[in-house]
């Protein structure tokens, strides 16, 4: 109460009355999706991100900073949802609202040739193609040939280049490499009479 009559009168105080204290909101800012290699999940890292709205001094921070893409294989500009969460002692007093408009790119993963393979002999005057490749091994399934199984090589031994090309061109690259052929003449029969 106030005025100069106040001393005339007491304040009964009115009771029974309840409102709620909602969450305040927080949002991110400055959140960058980092792109990635292919490995087979819709994981993403997300880097960059602050968080805006904490109210004073309380204990609140962001926690996990992570994000999913929408698709698991090769491709770019690709959208990526804000996985984002929070911890501290006062993460009851807010709710978070998830950075948008995130992209990042998925580029081919490069397969490791475990074991290379070996290339059999051949004879003089025939092309890599008669060649047989055997035993070779990869980190993921597909097949190795000669880049170029059209050239005729000269006798002798020489390294030849060898293309790995995964199942999955997809999302895995073309892996080249070096083996070594052997080119041998072959030896008249002669017959004595």
């Amino acid at each position: 109460l106030k005025g100069a009559d106040i001393g005339n009168y007491t304040l009964e105080q009115p009771v029974g009355f309840m409102a709620d204290i909602t969450p305040a909101t927080l949002t991110v800012m400055g959140a960058v999706a980092q792109d990635k290699v292919y490995d087979g999940t819709t994981d993403a890292v997300i880097t960059g991100a602050l968080l805006v709205g904490v109210v004073g001094t309380e204990d609140v921070e962001l926690d996990s900073i992570a994000g999913a893409f929408a698709q698991a294989h090769v491709g770019t500009d690709i959208a990526v949802a804000g996985m984002l969460t929070l911890k501290g002692v006062d993460i009851g007093n807010y709710s978070l609202i998830q950075p948008i408009g995130l992209m990042a790119d998925i580029a081919k993963a490069i397969p490791i040739v475990t074991t290379e393979p070996t290339a059999s002999d051949i004879l003089d005057g025939y092309a890599l193609s008669a060649s047989i490749l055997s035993g070779g091994e990869a980190s993921v399934p597909g097949t190795f040939a000669f880049t170029l199984p059209a050239t005729i090589p000269n006798v002798g031994t020489a390294n030849q280049s060898v293309t790995f090309t995964p199942d999955d061109a997809d999302n895995y690259e073309t892996v080249v490499f070096d083996v070594s052929v052997t080119v041998v003449i072959l030896q008249p029969i002669v017959a004595w009479g």
